[in-house]
């Protein structure tokens, strides 16, 4: 009988676990609450978080899009990017 286990990550998405631990505690953020604002269920971000492994299509699109969005400031308004000339 052979072990099945879904894959593990390769490095990039290891990385991209750290960094959405790391924003996640820099906003002070649930798991849940992040998975809310990101649009998918607080399971995957775990998934990628905690044990490395690979999203479907759909939920790393989803992160990919939130991740690339301007942060709202403590006013509640978009930052502007700063645009390369």
């Amino acid at each position: 009988m052979t072990n099945r286990t879904r894959p593990t990550a390769a490095p990039a998405v290891s990385r991209l676990g750290l960094a959405l631990a790391a924003l996640q505690e820099k906003r002070g953020q649930t798991l849940r609450s992040m998975a809310a604002e990101i649009g998918t269920t607080a399971s995957s971000l775990q998934r990628i978080m905690k044990r490395g492994q690979l999203p479907d299509a759909l939920g790393m699109t989803k992160i990919l899009m939130w991740l690339t969005e301007p942060f709202p400031k403590a006013d509640g308004k978009a930052r502007k990017r700063a645009r390369s000339a």
